[in-house]
């Protein structure tokens, strides 16, 4: 790492101005044409998202350039899509700016008359952008696609999303589908493939050299005279170990770039020109060593390290700005809430059969009410309103009956223990216990059911395929079985083809959205028709009920937890042993990124063989488990607020070319003079006046989003 002594201007008194030369071409491919007394007022390096740009100045009109014996004529410049070069002498060689035209002003200054022609006279002000502006004239419209497994490739008019949630394929209970092809073009980059089922997941490296490669800045004939690469800095700092799910069609190349190469995720680029006018993608991070994740990653350090002492310039005035968060005891990263699938049952009662797993959500007055229609009239005079079925049927309707043999609920004093659905098996306990906390907890008062079930956990989910999110489901036994044959049961909705003499009918499952409880509502026959041990037959209009949601209704359904899924880095153990009066912590919020869904094992899942109960593994399983993305993030915020960063601008009276952008300055003064300081910043522009011989530098570490690491 190389310490750079800055020493002032010479004698601190006045400005030294460098020499510099402005070149400009139409085409790339063309030879650089000098423009003599064009000159560069300003030029400025920066990295993603800034815009690099430079300001030209031309003079036209009857001129008397600097060096020349006689006045001239000068037309007014056309440079609009020019390519430009800044050519600015240093010490050691020159410093070279390049970019493209994109527009300018005019101060007219009226006419003269020379040699009795009328000349205009004034000044332009011609403002170039640097070469990362041709990325922003790309556009994704299309996608190159290679099929599985002949490999040939093909355009497909569609920009396609970059690792996507799709609603086919066979990939189990991945929560993001990869749909990169498994093997790379003649090229070199890979492609999108056509069978998800042969494809793989997109890092951000392989994302930004497949962008480079199929839809880099292109002319007439879909020719591209730059020949872009990637430096070897980018591709140690690019990522090859992440899922970024990046979506694509209609957006330009640039704003994709700066979403995958954002500041929050510890990544800048830049394009800069180098031997031959080869045009290269630079990417750089802002760490200084490698920070290696517990699942398995690496964050790439910054490869340009340095250190500047600035003592013995008097020309030289820096500004620092210093971080609020350094020296954590320990990092918390927080996902959703932890989620449960069980399935419920009145059958479910053990141990002593007074602990049921679903229970009836309606008043015993209602259900009395319900059975005798205490409000109809029996006469004398007739007629007998309670004989009349229309009468007995109108009556049921009542907005207060709604909930009789209709709604359940899950038991206010659940012990948090789920069977299997039919009473056979022993309970077990609803999510296993917390390693650091012991039991998981749900507050009765705000538990409700959620309205789908995690993704895969149906393995032929109805109209779709295993990726796609079913909601909760409810069987109903339909046939018990006898000599050693199981029960069946079949799908409240689809009630009539397993019990077709009874015509037509079936019923719906809602979710209560104000205890965590089901709705049930019956269509066709009466609600009772599912309330065979608890309706009291004593109208002679009733039926007898063919079914029993006592014997047997299972409801298969999803409850949220208390606690969120979360990694903490280093673990509460080492924490606690550190003796801290205040431990001081930073927690990160990811939301929806990370979940922990369990599947008990006693869950019922569906239905096989024609109608019986379908279960998973006995032992129970997480079906989704985002714990490795969570302790990556952990890791990683604690390292980075673990080291003390300083931000800082300054100017320099002079020009020099010993700042560059993506260099890692790691300390600034001088250890002997007492004023070395820790900034571990990376320069992120330099400014140069090439008026007034001043050099300004911006420095930055990332404000971190961890949720787009």
């Amino acid at each position: 790492m190389p310490n750079e002594p800055i020493q002032p201007g010479q004698g601190d008194l006045y400005a030294d101005v460098p020499a510099h030369r402005v070149y400009t071409r139409a085409h790339w491919a063309h030879v650089w044409t000098e423009q003599p007394f064009l000159y560069a007022r300003a030029a400025s390096w920066t990295s993603s998202p800034d815009m690099p740009s430079a300001e030209l100045e031309w003079r036209f009109g009857v001129e008397k350039q600097p060096g020349a014996q006689d006045f001239a004529t000068y037309t007014a410049k056309d440079l609009s899509d020019y390519y430009v070069k800044i050519e600015i002498d240093q010490v050691d060689g020159v410093q070279n700016w390049y970019g493209i035209v994109t527009d300018w002003t005019e101060d007219r200054g009226g006419v003269l008359t020379e040699d009795g022609s009328k000349v205009p006279c004034g000044r332009q002000s011609i403002r170039a952008v640097g070469l990362v502006h041709l990325w922003s004239r790309a556009f994704v419209t299309t996608s190159i696609v290679q099929s599985y497994p002949a490999g040939v490739e093909a355009v497909f008019r569609r920009g396609l999303t970059f690792n996507v949630r799709h609603g086919y394929g066979a990939s189990g209970t991945a929560a993001i589908q990869g749909n990169r092809s498994l093997q790379p073009t003649a090229s070199g980059a890979y492609a999108f493939s056509n069978d998800l089922d042969n494809a793989t997941t997109w890092s951000t490296r392989e994302i930004v050299k497949y962008l480079i490669q199929f839809h880099s800045p292109r002319g007439a004939g879909d020719y591209s005279p730059f020949n872009w690469r990637l430096t070897s800095q980018a591709v140690n700092a690019l990522p090859d170990w992440d899922v970024p799910v990046i979506a694509a069609d209609g957006r330009t190349v640039k704003e994709i770039l700066d979403q995958l190469c954002d500041r929050r995720r510890n990544l800048s680029w830049r394009v800069a020109v180098g031997t031959n006018d080869i045009a290269w993608i630079d990417v750089f991070t802002f760490i200084e060593v490698p920070i290696v994740l517990p699942g398995g990653g690496v964050i790439a350090p910054n490869l340009n390290t340095t250190t500047f002492d600035f003592d013995g310039a008097a020309d030289v005035y820096p500004r620092l700005r210093k971080a609020g968060v350094h020296n954590i005891a320990q990092a918390v990263v927080r996902g959703a809430h932890k989620r449960s699938v069980v399935s419920l049952s009145w059958l479910d009662n053990a141990p002593d059969s007074s602990h049921p797993t679903l229970i009836a959500d309606w008043l015993a007055t209602d259900e009395v009410d319900y059975e005798e229609c205490t409000g109809l009239s029996i006469g004398p005079p007739p007629p007998n309103e309670k004989k009349n079925p229309d009468k007995v049927a109108g009556y049921r309707q009542k907005d207060n009956l709604e909930r009789v043999f209709s709604w359940f609920r899950l038991p206010t004093d659940w012990d948090g223990m789920v069977g299997n659905g039919d009473g056979t098996a022993a309970k077990v306990l609803f999510f296993p216990n917390d390693p650091d906390y012991g039991a998981e907890t749900v507050y009765g008062p705000t538990l409700r059911f959620e309205r789908k079930l995690p993704r895969g956990l149906v393995a032929s989910a109805p109209g779709g395929s295993p990726e796609r999110e079913v909601p909760p489901f409810a069987l109903v036994k339909t046939e018990t079985g006898s000599g050693g044959d199981p029960d069946l049961y079949a799908l409240v909705e689809k009630l009539a083809p397993s019990r077709p003499s009874e015509g037509n009918w079936s019923c719906s499952l809602r979710m209560q959205k104000d205890s965590p409880g089901v709705m049930l509502p019956v269509s066709g026959p009466p609600q009772y028709f599912i309330a065979k041990t608890d309706f009291a037959k004593s109208l002679s209009v009733d039926d007898e009920p063919p079914l029993d949601w006592k014997d047997n209704l299972i409801v298969t359904v999803m409850l949220e937890l208390d606690a969120k899924v979360e990694s903490r880095y280093p673990l509460q153990l080492d924490v606690d042993g550190q003796n801290l009066d205040v431990v001081k912590r930073v927690y990160v919020d990811v939301g929806e990124r990370a979940r922990l869904d369990w599947v008990t094992g006693n869950t019922v899942i569906g239905l096989i063989n024609a109608g019986e109960l379908d279960y998973p593994d006995a032992g129970g399983y997480y079906i989704r488990d985002d714990r490795t993305f969570l302790a990556d993030i952990a890791r990683f915020v604690f390292e980075w607020y673990g080291i003390e960063r300083r931000a800082f601008d300054f100017t320099i009276g002079q020009l020099t070319a010993k700042f560059s952008v993506s260099q890692l300055i790691t300390t600034i003064g001088n250890a002997a003079n007492g004023t070395l300081e820790t900034v571990n910043a990376v320069v992120t522009g330099v400014h140069f006046d090439l008026v007034n011989a001043v050099t300004r530098v911006t420095t930055d570490y990332p404000e971190w989003d961890f949720t787009q690491v």
